[in-house]
């Protein structure tokens, strides 16, 4: 709750999002029955960012994803130029979330999991928002889920 309500100035600093997202994948435990596809374009491409806000965008998108995969999948992950922004993708081959949910997992408190705060999602959206970024996400029941983040590759404008 404390870090949904917090409001810190962003300490932005460039940082290689190739990087950031290798960075992440080390800090997830991986069930022996989810493999791992990497797609990771950007190369040396720096942007501004808050180094341990993206983190944890990264890292909570990546572990929800293992968590929809309870029966084995593939989690994908890949970054690419996308004009003036980077796109970074966090996809599973999980679950998927019901279209009836779609419009609602980014809202504080809401969750359908039996454990947690439903804060996560929560804040995702507003530490993307607060780097004048955007996430999108497409979700089809038995066959996946992927969000899509867009960051301006000037970082934002504060």
């Amino acid at each position: 709750v404390l870090d949904f309500s917090r409001n810190r100035a962003l300490n932005l600093s460039p940082q290689k999002v190739d990087e950031m997202v290798e960075k992440a994948l080390e800090r997830i435990q991986f069930p022996p029955n989810v493999g791992l596809k990497k797609d990771l374009q950007l190369g040396d491409t720096q942007v501004p960012l808050d180094e341990d806000e993206i983190r944890q965008v990264l890292v909570n998108l990546m572990e929800n994803a293992c968590q929809a995969m309870t029966s084995g999948g593939t989690l994908i992950v890949g970054t690419k130029s996308h004009g003036e922004e980077v796109e970074i993708t966090i996809a599973d081959t999980g679950c998927g979330i019901p279209q009836e949910h779609l419009n609602k997992i980014f809202a504080p408190f809401f969750t359908t999991k039996s454990r947690g705060t439903g804060l996560g999602l929560a804040v995702v959206k507003k530490i993307i928002e607060r780097h004048q970024g955007t996430i999108g996400v497409e979700s089809k029941i038995g066959e996946g889920t992927a969000f899509h983040i867009r960051l301006p590759l000037r970082g934002p404008h504060v």
